[in-house]
């Protein structure tokens, strides 16, 4: 458990001193001698990170990966540079993960699919680039996926309609080609008739409690 600790502890402070000076004056809090970002809570139970627009100029760095319980992910709106780590797909606890509105660049990582709580993906208004990938069908407690304004080019991944939780799907200004129209109407009509059911089930529930 120290270890542990000590190895979050130490992820937290390596970032840091990877940003230029002006992004560092903005963790000001996070110090070797002092616990996390101001609070009383050791790096171990750490469970959210908001940096939401700093202005923070640097990377994504891989030991971001050590974070174990870590829920909340949010550094959306600043300057982050680079590609998104695999090692996010570590942080098994995570059930938001906001990176929106950045100058972040290179492909979705594969590992996010190893994410199985996640609910909120917003990775949209970078310059992410490749394929989708079939795994983002795994995600399976997903609710909200928002990846337009990218350089994203591919068919959209049929697995999709296996993210039988998810209620918006933004895809639109990329560079997605084949059935992605097609496709993406198909979701959409599949989300809709979902709910349509459910509303209709619990309608009839309501009138008749005994389901007869």
């Amino acid at each position: 458990m120290r270890e542990r600790k000590s190895k979050e502890k130490q992820a937290l402070l390596n970032w840091k001193a990877s940003l230029q000076n002006q992004s560092q004056s903005c963790l000001l809090s996070w110090a070797r001698t002092t616990t996390v970002v101001g609070t009383e809570f050791p790096a171990t139970r750490l469970a959210i990170i908001d940096l939401t627009n700093n202005s923070i100029y640097g990377l994504i760095p891989p030991h971001i990966g050590n974070s174990s319980r870590l829920t909340y992910l949010q550094l959306q709106q600043n300057l982050l540079l680079g590609a998104i780590p695999q090692e996010i797909g570590k942080l098994k606890s995570l059930v938001d993960l906001e990176l929106f509105d950045n100058n972040l660049i290179g492909p979705i990582p594969t590992s996010l699919a190893e994410l199985r709580n996640l609910k909120t993906l917003y990775l949209w208004g970078n310059e992410l680039s490749g394929s989708l990938s079939q795994e983002m069908g795994m995600l399976k407690s997903l609710i909200d996926l928002a990846l337009f304004d990218n350089n994203l080019m591919g068919p959209i991944p049929t697995s999709l309609v296996e993210l039988h939780n998810l209620e918006t799907l933004y895809l639109s200004f990329n560079k997605t080609l084949g059935q992605a129209v097609a496709l993406y109407f198909s979701v959409k009509l599949w989300l809709l008739e979902k709910r349509l059911i459910y509303h209709s089930r619990t309608k009839q529930n309501l009138l008749n409690p005994w389901g007869r």
